[in-house]
């Protein structure tokens, strides 16, 4: 990623991909001849591939209001994650400055250039920046970068991401981020894709992070690398995510170049897990395998998938012996099949 990236103003304000290139060029090179900080928001999908339409619903395009334009390409300038009906996740850096009614969500997208009607548009009526939310300006470092977008009204027909309930600290984690930032790692050109970016990275040490930006990383940030592959700059706010059982376990943040040996640096989702579900307003609990708050048949996939992996997570463990297997399933049916049977009942 390009130094300067993360003291840029923040794109939303201009309404073309082209007009915050143009700033973004202008800003750090005034910055240069005083004092530059070497590291930056990220924006863009390095050494990434295509990803199939419809793979990730759950995926938010988060720019200018469209209209209902069916091409919102010039509209876009972040990413973000459907985490509940009323909630869109996303990083604070992307909206930080301006108000809720210059932003437009479209949750379902793929191409930006050709919105499906499958696709939920939303108006934001509130954007919740972290409290703790602060970035070093000498060392470019971004401090608890969440932000929360209040949906104007719910979208309930596509399932929110399960969002991790620990922090990520196990070095060499397989995970995935996807965005629409550019695909070049030439400082001097762009090209920002109309189609949805993915790229597989893996998790590394916390030490390391350190040892590349210095003591200030904590916990709540998360460090993932790949040869030639990164994040980088319109990828701000996406996801970085373990597919099986899938799980958020970082927003993308900030880190120094694209593609280059250094890490890219993500906001620890499961270090603010409960900030974030204080914020959407619900509790995880027994049976809620996908961690949407809600004990129903889409927890089904989910469950079946952590059982089959043989990874442990705590709401796979109906019968709490620590293990995540076969005996699990019969308790699960039943507490499935005794929410159904209490939904139907308050319908009733």
């Amino acid at each position: 990623m390009e130094p300067c990236e993360g003291l840029v103003l923040h794109s939303y304000f201009l309404t073309t991909k082209i007009k915050r290139i143009m700033t973004r060029i202008f800003t750090c090179f005034f910055l240069t001849l005083c004092f530059c900080t070497t590291s930056h928001a990220q924006s863009r999908v390095i050494g990434g591939t295509d990803a199939a339409a419809g793979t990730y619903p759950w995926m938010a395009s988060i720019g200018s209001p469209s209209n209902g334009a069916s091409d919102i390409f010039l509209n876009q300038f972040c990413g973000g994650m459907l985490v509940s009906p009323d909630f869109v996740l996303t990083a604070a850096h992307c909206v930080d400055r301006g108000d809720a009614s210059g932003l437009e969500v479209v949750v379902g997208v793929t191409n930006l250039g050709n919105v499906p009607t499958t696709a939920r548009r939303r108006n934001v009526t509130e954007i919740i920046l972290h409290p703790d939310y602060r970035t070093d300006f000498f060392t470019g470092t971004i401090f608890a970068d969440i932000a929360l977008l209040r949906l104007e009204t719910p979208i309930t027909d596509i399932t929110p991401i399960p969002i991790a309930t620990s922090p990520t600290t196990t070095a060499g984690t397989v995970v995935k981020a996807i965005g629409w930032g550019d695909t070049t790692d030439d400082e001097f050109t762009v090209d920002f894709p109309e189609a949805l970016q993915e790229v597989v990275l893996q998790t590394v040490g916390l030490t390391r992070v350190q040892s590349e930006f210095g003591p200030e990383i904590t916990l709540e940030h998360l460090g993932a690398f790949g040869i030639d592959k990164d994040t980088c700059q319109g990828d701000s706010g996406g996801p970085l995510f373990i597919e099986s059982p899938l799980s958020l376990v970082g927003i993308t943040s900030f880190g120094i170049g694209c593609g280059d040996e250094t890490a890219g640096v993500y906001a620890d989702v499961g270090f603010f897990s409960d900030y974030i579900n204080s914020i959407i307003g619900f509790e995880v609990g027994p049976g809620d395998v996908n961690r949407d708050g809600t004990l129903n048949f889409l927890d089904i996939a989910s469950f079946i998938s952590v059982m089959s992996s043989g990874v442990y997570q705590e709401e796979a463990d109906i019968d709490q012996n620590g293990v995540v297997d076969f005996f699990d399933l019969a308790p699960f049916i039943e507490l499935l099949i005794s929410q159904s049977t209490a939904d139907q009942s308050t319908v009733d």
